[in-house]
């Protein structure tokens, strides 16, 4: 009798596990390879999955402006696209796009940091952050998600996920000893649901 009950309870566990399993890969995406542009260069970009959060990331290494000897302005801009396959009767989403990074600024100098992820052909929606330095010299790290909540694709077809950004620094300080702003990475929940939902 005993043998019976634990031979159902594991039947059942199976099941579920099988459940959750193919619900799970049903809501995969399958990604193809990245491509770069700007201060965003093949070989100094990496990409993964931050199971914690269930982001995609996308890490450059040398995403950073610089104002150096009194200089007014300078600009870096990072683009990438991931090509992405739909499954039939399912809709690729993205969720949350956020950024991480780090900046320090002297009296005089001022940021401005630009991004937007969004389904190519469609229209993004842009998120700006501003910072400006002061005499003690500002250091400050910045992790932002975007207020876009979800955005999908048309249903079962395939596309492309862009990605812009810039950062522009602005120096009115011809002593500012330090002005650098640096992008650490971008993240963005990519999956699919079923089309209608």
């Amino acid at each position: 009798m005993l043998t019976h009950i634990m031979t159902r309870i594991l039947i059942t566990v199976l099941l579920l596990v099988g459940f959750s399993m193919a619900q799970a890969n049903h809501q995969k995406v399958v990604l193809g390879p990245i491509q770069l542009g700007g201060s965003c260069k093949e070989g100094s970009v990496s990409t993964r999955m931050d199971r914690s959060t269930g982001h995609f990331i996308v890490a450059p290494e040398n995403y950073v402006a610089i104002i150096e000897n009194g200089a007014s302005f300078a600009r870096k801009t990072c683009m990438f696209s991931i090509p992405f396959e739909a499954k039939p009767n399912r809709a690729v989403r993205i969720r949350l796009p956020k950024i991480k990074g780090a900046l320090t600024l002297d009296q005089g100098a001022s940021t401005e940091i630009n991004y937007e992820i969004f389904f190519a052909g469609l229209v993004g929606e842009k998120t700006i952050l501003n910072f400006t330095g002061h005499e003690n010299i500002l250091e400050e790290e910045f992790n932002e998600t975007s207020s876009v909540q979800e955005v999908k694709f048309a249903c079962g077809k395939n596309g492309i996920i862009r990605g812009n950004s810039s950062i522009l620094i602005r120096n009115t300080n011809p002593n500012s000893q330090v002005a650098v702003t640096q992008v650490h990475k971008f993240g963005i929940k990519i999956d699919s649901v079923p089309c209608g939902n």
